[in-house]
């Protein structure tokens, strides 16, 4: 079964097939997509400490190229600029995204080599 984009079902539960239309609606406000993504690069920092960690995942712990790579996925790849305003809308949102998700790794790998009694200079230039 394909995983969530940040979770992952629990092994042994029944898939079934309803009749019935499921909607989801996941409008939020800004701040609380923003409040989001923090709670997924916590997340992101886990798998990364643990090693249970995905090629792309490590990219975005590890680079803010992702930052770039998703806007021009979104926008030429998937036809987003098709969409125009939203289009190029939700592909800043995804760069944004993904740049506060790589600077809650960063922030929290430089507090784990804070108190392990790093340098100075090592905290500075990491």
């Amino acid at each position: 079964m394909p995983k969530g984009h940040c979770s992952r079902l629990r092994k042994g539960l029944k898939r079934i097939v309803t009749k019935e239309l499921l909607i989801h609606n996941d409008l939020k406000p800004y701040s609380e997509y923003l409040l989001s993504q923090v709670r997924y690069g916590n997340l992101l920092f886990r798998r990364f400490t643990t090693g249970e960690i995905s090629f792309k995942d490590w990219l975005r712990a590890t680079t803010p190229l992702m930052a770039l790579v998703f806007p021009v996925v979104s926008l030429f790849l998937r036809g987003g600029i098709l969409a125009g305003r939203m289009g190029i809308l939700y592909a800043l949102d995804r760069a944004i995204a993904a740049l506060i998700q790589y600077r809650v790794v960063l922030s929290s790998r430089m507090s784990e080599d804070c108190g392990r009694g790093g340098n100075e200079q090592e905290r500075h230039t990491s």
